[in-house]
């Protein structure tokens, strides 16, 4: 009987010895209290970054890009982790930074559209209503006859960059009528 509580006190010390080890070991392992403060590299481009970063021996990775017409192309716009967290070395930092060419997308059909949508339409497109020019005609009110950017006619389908300015040609409706003296008389609604 005696042998057997010194075999299970044995296991038990071992069981007891084996966990102070690994508490201790992964205190080491995963260098427990070493931490780096981040440091903000928004608004720096890349390489100025990169530098930055290797003199911590924090690693660099651009994961994404966004287009924001206010920012410098090609600038660091997001990190993760935020600035000031705190992080162990070799840690990789996930940047966003602002594209270098703005992005392009495709001209909508505006043609026999109504100046309404067709204005809806180049928003949410991410173009612009440059100038409306008028034409008169007896039906179609508010309907776009032509589409152009630069002064030109634009097809459909057109790429173009984003914020780009876009006129458009509109019917207005002329009514006549006669007056009491028998001649036409042009009412524009």
């Amino acid at each position: 009987m005696k042998n057997w509580i010194q075999n299970l006190a044995l296991a038990g010390a071992a069981f007891a010895l084996l966990l102070l080890m690994i508490y201790l070991g992964l205190g080491i392992y995963t260098r427990h209290g070493e931490e780096i403060q981040v440091p903000s590299v928004t608004g720096l481009m890349p390489e100025k970054a990169r530098e930055a970063l290797n003199e911590l021996n924090l690693i660099m990775s651009i994961n994404d890009s966004q287009y924001i017409p206010e920012k410098k192309p090609g600038i660091i716009i997001s990190q993760l982790p935020l600035a000031k967290e705190k992080v162990k070395e070799g840690r990789v930092l996930y940047l966003t930074i602002n594209t270098l060419a703005k992005p392009t997308v495709r001209m909508p059909s505006l043609i026999d559209q109504s100046l309404t949508l067709s204005k809806a339409l180049l928003k949410s497109r991410g173009l612009k209503l440059g100038h409306v020019g008028y034409q008169f005609s007896s039906e179609g009110n508010n309907l776009v006859l032509g589409q152009f950017h630069n002064g030109q006619p634009i097809e459909t389908g057109t790429s173009l960059s984003i914020g780009s300015k876009i006129d458009l040609l509109v019917i207005k409706v002329v009514q006549t009528s006669i007056d009491s003296a028998g001649n036409d008389v042009a009412n524009l609604n």
